[in-house]
């Protein structure tokens, strides 16, 4: 199944928040070179560093914060392995995807702007 999502600036958003300039909505991707390696600390990283997020893909994680891509790559990769890839980028919407779980479509409708 194909799902859209197309979001009206502002809308579905908590009353203590608002999509303003310093909030964004940034995707974090990443390849893990090492075999075996446990990494549970990157992902805790994640989760307690941006408590505002959704993983949809294995290695792909939106996070609604107000720090920057180089903030969030600088402390991120502390927890990553020197050969280990990251890129972090703003996303903005309108978007598509196929069979992504509704909880993670809703977040992307609340969170991210239409130019």
């Amino acid at each position: 199944m194909l799902v859209q999502w197309k979001v009206q600036k502002g809308s579905n958003l908590p009353k203590n928040q608002t999509n303003t300039p310093h909030m964004k909505v940034y995707s974090i991707n990443y390849t893990l070179k090492a075999p075996g390696r446990n990494y549970a600390p990157l992902l805790n990283a994640i989760r307690s560093l941006f408590p505002d997020h959704i993983h949809p893909l294995d290695s792909c994680w939106f996070v609604y914060t107000s720090v920057t891509a180089m903030q969030i790559k600088d402390l991120l990769t502390p927890h990553m392995d020197v050969n280990d890839v990251i890129l972090v980028l703003v996303a903005k919407g309108p978007g598509a995807a196929q069979l992504l779980d509704s909880t993670s479509v809703n977040w992307l409708n609340s969170k991210l702007p239409i130019d």
